[in-house]
């Protein structure tokens, strides 16, 4: 058993070599077999000063106070601290529990934490079996990942390598002990009728399953990166500021290369487009009259069209409300910064502020503007123009989407528009030379960027 016990411990030093800058690694402890030897495994290789044992207690099972109580003598032997965290699950289900785990495990690590977990190879099996019965794609077929962030800490599985017979082999060498969870062997879980009834009679007939089906999803993590490379490549000239995307361009590439690149764009924003949602884009948005306003929810974020530009907007903004404005008060000779609820308003008092200051004005000489919000019906007479426009049709001119306009600031003197930011100043402002607005709605990742009118 040497021999195994060498290479156990140079794959997980490989894991973690590059690793620097943690501080602390936290072990999740369930008190199974996987995590058993891996909080064994790292007591043997990091200082116990620098190792944390995390056990979350789910509440599920009338064995769950014995579990927890467990957990935290082993430790204590060891000379690990150990934290028991109580959560309460949505449902029964294997997603409820995970989901609240790993809220727990997101919520508990500070930013210089690893997170260690004891998946191993057959999980790696398990998982690829499930997802391509569900219908996955190349990113779901990448499996489980070896490393990823998690919140402000890292996650490490560094048992990936290693099957559930060798992590028995080396716990029984070591004398271990562990927990069976008798829900490991209800069959009417997914997981668990895989594990049984399919992936068990595999690796009789196939010793190197596990093997091969990891080859694979090293092989697809491959195939994901260079896909997510071309996508990239695709999307720097067909993405504008804000993040919308255009759909003239969009239409010039291959259809393979359009579901790609929707996939990719459409999951930054944290939800994977299947074949139905990519034939309900392609219908609505690619090949519907271009005087249609579709309207697709994706998720929590909600997609949209306006003059051939792809918009996904995020909850903040697909559904928020709008406040009624303050009695902000704006003096004209003076530069300030004002984050409102659709973006950032900066004030740039141009030439005027100098004359002003040179004349020993002070701003409770100036007139001064009001904030405030589009009613309906609003006109105004823009800078230059010598006529009256309506506010609905400037808004139509400079292409502003009609659910950015309710947000869009209106800066106000003697109950009139004074100037629209980002847009025009009007006649009432002739006076002010160099006076300019600007007006940064926030973009769909949440942050501000210019408009470009």
């Amino acid at each position: 058993m040497s021999d195994l016990l060498a290479d156990f411990f140079t794959e997980c030093r490989q894991a973690l070599a590059d690793q620097h800058q943690i501080s602390r690694w936290v072990i999740g402890y369930s008190g199974g077999l996987d995590s058993t030897v891996l909080l064994a495994l790292a007591a043997q290789i990091f200082p116990t000063a620098s190792l944390h044992a995390l056990h979350i207690h789910h509440q599920l099972q009338s064995e769950a106070d014995a579990w927890a109580a467990h957990c935290q003598a082993f430790s204590k032997q060891l000379g690990v601290p150990c934290t028991v965290i109580h959560v309460q699950p949505e449902g029964r289900s294997e997603n409820a529990a995970r989901d609240a785990r790993y809220q727990a495990f997101t919520e508990w690590l500070e930013p210089s934490d690893c997170l260690l977990l004891g998946h191993h190879a057959g999980d790696q099996s398990e998982t690829l079996l499930y997802r391509l019965i569900r219908g996955a794609g190349v990113n779901g077929l990448c499996g489980i990942p070896a490393t990823r962030g998690l919140g402000q800490a890292m996650l490490l599985r560094p048992l990936l390598a290693f099957s559930r017979s060798q992590l028995e082999g080396w716990a029984r060498e070591q004398g271990l002990d562990w927990i069976e969870d008798p829900s490991n062997q209800h069959q009417h879980y997914d997981r668990n009728f895989l594990r049984h009834q399919v992936l068990d009679p595999l690796r009789e007939r196939w010793s190197h399953l596990d093997r091969r089906l990891s080859d694979t999803a090293t092989m697809m993590t491959e195939a994901r990166d260079l896909l997510e490379q071309l996508a990239r490549q695709d999307l720097l000239p067909l993405q504008s500021e804000s993040g919308a995307l255009d759909l003239s361009g969009l239409r010039q590439l291959a259809e393979s290369r359009q579901h790609n690149l929707l996939r990719y764009w459409v999951g930054q924003s944290g939800y994977a487009l299947n074949r139905k949602d990519l034939l309900s884009i392609r219908q609505q948005f690619l090949e519907s009259k271009e005087d249609a306003q579709p309207q697709l929810r994706l998720g929590r974020s909600l997609l949209r069209r306006y003059r051939q530009q792809l918009f996904l907007l995020q909850p903040d903004l697909a559904s928020r409300s709008v406040l009624a404005p303050a009695e902000v008060r704006i003096a004209l000779d003076r530069a300030v910064t004002l984050e409102l609820a659709g973006g950032v308003l900066e004030v740039v008092p141009g030439s005027y502020a100098a004359l002003s200051d040179e004349a020993g004005l002070s701003s409770e000489d100036l007139p001064q503007l009001l904030f405030a919000y589009r009613a309906g019906g609003e006109v105004l007479c823009p800078l230059g123009k010598g006529f009256s426009v309506s506010l609905k049709q400037l808004f139509q001119d400079a292409g502003v989407p009609p659910w950015l306009r309710q947000e869009w600031p209106l800066l106000m003197l003697d109950g009139q528009i004074a100037a629209v930011p980002g847009i025009c100043n009007t006649e009432l402002l002739a006076d002010f030379a160099g006076l300019n607005f600007i007006w940064r709605p926030f973009s769909l990742s949440g942050r501000p960027f210019f408009v470009s009118l």
